[in-house]
């Protein structure tokens, strides 16, 4: 199957409620074997067992947006990470549980948890019979930076996994929100009236 280009598929309309944006990255991703397998996807080697995309960072989060418009947009969930871990030029995280976004099923995002059934196999490039199986303990991937220094950006993802582990994480979002909002400033040095 050949690859499908498409123009940007990731909105702002994919945010849970009290969801904030932060920033964004060139990457690309290398899932483990189980995700892969839960995505329904088959590498035909291991150089192909890469996506490229945008890593998309929210306060509650992590999406990464393939450029290949057949693999469905990916959702990470900070409370359920175990890990990320430095490897490389990138990360390597481990999570619990995952959301697939489909193509073809527009803002209706499938949610595999670990040690429960998962639906596996009927994903884009599996044969489109579901197969339902035991689900791992955790999945894993990899995620290469492009043009972004790891060490920019991996304090941010473990402040933000720490709050995700919090019974109630609003206070300590709210905080880095506000750290966050106080950096930008917005020069009227070169205004004028006409």
């Amino acid at each position: 199957m050949r690859a499908r280009r498409g123009g940007q598929r990731f909105s702002l309309l994919l945010l849970e409620e009290e969801d904030h944006y932060l920033e964004d990255h060139g990457a690309v991703l290398s899932p483990g074997a189980e995700l892969w397998e839960a995505l329904g996807l088959r590498p035909a080697t291991s150089g192909a067992a890469r996506l490229r995309g945008r890593l998309r960072v929210t306060t509650r989060c992590l999406f990464f947006e393939p450029e290949d418009a057949n693999v469905a947009i990916l959702r990470f969930p900070f409370a359920k990470m175990i890990a990320l871990d430095p490897v490389g030029e990138g990360v390597a995280l481990r999570a619990t549980a995952f959301a697939e976004l489909h193509p073809d099923s527009p803002f209706v995002f499938h949610k595999a948890t670990a040690g429960s059934a998962c639906t596996c196999g009927g994903g884009v490039g599996g044969d489109g019979r579901d197969a339902v199986s035991a689900a791992p303990a955790a999945w894993s991937a990899e995620v290469a930076l492009q043009h972004t220094p790891r060490d920019r950006v991996l304090p941010l993802l473990e402040r933000l996994r720490g709050a995700g582990a919090l019974p109630r994480p609003d206070a300590a979002l709210n905080h880095l929100l506000a750290e966050r909002s106080a950096a930008f400033t917005f020069d009227t040095s070169r205004l004028s009236d006409l």
